[in-house]
């Protein structure tokens, strides 16, 4: 895998379980359009309502504003709280 986009949201809500279920639901619209790609949803161990999607790509380069599969992510996220977005490249 060449290519990683990291999408980090910061929720601040304390309803954890509901906000899980409705990240999953995120992923699994997003991945609708059968992306080559890879998600991955992480939690925060040390503060609540904090998450991390990574897309992992095996490609040699991707736009700077992201995948379409990232900003699709990432657009669905914003009215669930803060997101930050970027894409990392291995280093040959």
């Amino acid at each position: 895998m060449k290519i990683i986009e990291l999408i980090r949201i910061r929720t601040g809500s304390s309803n954890s379980q509901k906000l899980l279920e409705t990240l999953k639901q995120i992923t699994a619209e997003a991945m609708l359009g059968a992306p080559e790609g890879t998600v991955k949803l992480f939690k925060e161990d040390s503060i609540v309502g904090d998450f991390a999607y990574f897309l992992f790509w095996d490609e040699e380069s991707i736009e700077a504003e992201g995948t379409d599969l990232g900003i699709k992510i990432t657009k669905a996220l914003g009215s669930l709280g803060i997101v930050d977005y970027s894409s990392w490249t291995l280093i040959k």
